[in-house]
């Protein structure tokens, strides 16, 4: 006779472990009418269609009858709306309520630019170590690509600057331009390039590629030398195909014939999709502190989606939430259920058939490319017509 895991309950009904404990305990004291068999002197549930009616019963009813002390009622601080803009605040919000996932790119304000700042210098992650060498390998077909000439370096999620700096030691970039959505990197940022290159001319530009138009961006920006775009550090693997699609488009569209890109992606192999424990140290939960809720009892899950091919790291809330929003001066309130489960980080791997499809679907062009056995670095051009 199959019997259900307590995993799968939880996951399927947003429910804690210790809940469904609670369930099969009532079920030998009489108290519900779960059906229950003995495996090895331990109580489990029968996977049948009626213990899944008789759960979901249960759930309800756990949620009607919820004691206060299992909710908690926030009002969202002023500090929420000084560090984000408008739109920013209703995609916080939207991605709460509906998606149950607080974006990425939100973590890189303010405290949490140092906590990334300080992870990468570390190298908490291979990854981090795995680019410097690929793009080392790199520098001779960066310079190949421009005959020797000068060209912009247009560094797309800029991050502290490096491995930027590696390119720029080569003394061939005309201008630097760091791109990021958050004004704490980009001020890193300055302050690392500066110390390492006083006469690099540097300019930042803050923005969100995702809202962006890459080509009327830069099109008006850069001087009369051909420019590299790069967009390193495997930062393109924390973001959805729709996400994926819209920035290399945007890429595609800004660059002409003398340009070239840069990109970086995580391989779809073993030692990538177990390397799951410096994720921990990547980012901390200022944010989701910010928003009231109560991080350090929270339950952290991070693992390997098989289905989705992506690595993630979620929390799962301690009790129900009511959070109380005004974002231009309208009221705006969103509820989490206890044991909900909040996405906030998602990085997709990849197999090289898979990146080179996405790439060609954006118009590029491979010009070369050098991979580890779990990173690839890819230069690409515009696709010929």
């Amino acid at each position: 006779m199959m019997t259900l895991v307590n995993s799968q309950i939880a996951k399927k009904l947003g429910l804690n472990k210790a809940t469904i404990g609670n369930y099969i305990q009532d079920a030998i004291e009489g108290k519900n009418s779960l059906q229950t068999i003995k495996v090895n002197e331990k109580v489990k549930l029968v996977d049948s269609p009626h213990n899944w009616l008789e759960l979901g019963r249960l759930a309800e009813v756990g949620k009607k009858y919820r004691p206060s002390s299992a909710q908690k009622s926030v009002t969202v601080p002023e500090k929420f709306y000084t560090l984000f803009d408008d739109e920013s605040q209703f995609e916080i919000i939207r991605d709460l309520e509906i998606e149950k996932q607080i974006d990425l790119k939100y973590y890189y304000y303010k405290e949490g630019a140092a906590v990334w700042n300080q992870a990468i210098d570390s190298k908490v992650s291979f990854i981090t170590l795995e680019v410097e060498e690929l793009l080392r390998k790199s520098l001779g077909l960066i310079c190949g690509h421009f005959n020797n000439h000068k060209y912009n370096l247009i560094d797309i999620g800029c991050g502290n600057g490096q491995p930027a700096d590696l390119i720029i030691e080569q003394k061939q970039v005309a201008s630097y331009i760091a791109c990021d959505i958050s004004p704490d990197i980009l001020q890193n940022c300055k302050q690392f390039i500066h110390s390492k290159f006083p006469n690099q001319q540097i300019e930042t530009s803050h923005f969100d590629f995702q809202k962006v138009s890459l080509e009327t961006h830069f099109k008006s920006w850069t001087n009369k030398n051909p420019n590299l775009f790069m967009f390193a550090g495997n930062t393109i693997c924390n973001h959805t195909k729709h996400d994926r699609y819209y920035l290399l488009n945007s890429i595609t569209r800004a660059m002409d014939k003398h340009d070239l890109f840069l990109i970086t992606y995580t391989l779809d192999t073993d030692k990538n999709k177990s390397s799951l424990s410096y994720v921990r140290n990547m980012l901390n939960y200022w944010l989701p502190s910010l928003l009231g809720i109560d991080t350090e009892k929270v339950e952290t899950e991070v693992r390997y989606n098989h289905e989705t091919k992506c690595k993630e790291l979620n929390i799962l809330l301690d009790k129900a939430y009511v959070m109380n929003f005004q974002v231009q001066n309208q009221d705006k309130v969103i509820k989490l259920d206890q044991s909900e489960k909040i996405n906030l980080w998602k990085h997709y791997v990849f197999s090289l058939n898979e990146i080179i499809d996405e790439l060609k679907d954006a118009g590029l062009q491979l010009s070369f490319s050098v991979a580890t056995n779990d990173n690839v670095l890819i230069g690409c051009r515009l696709a010929l017509k």
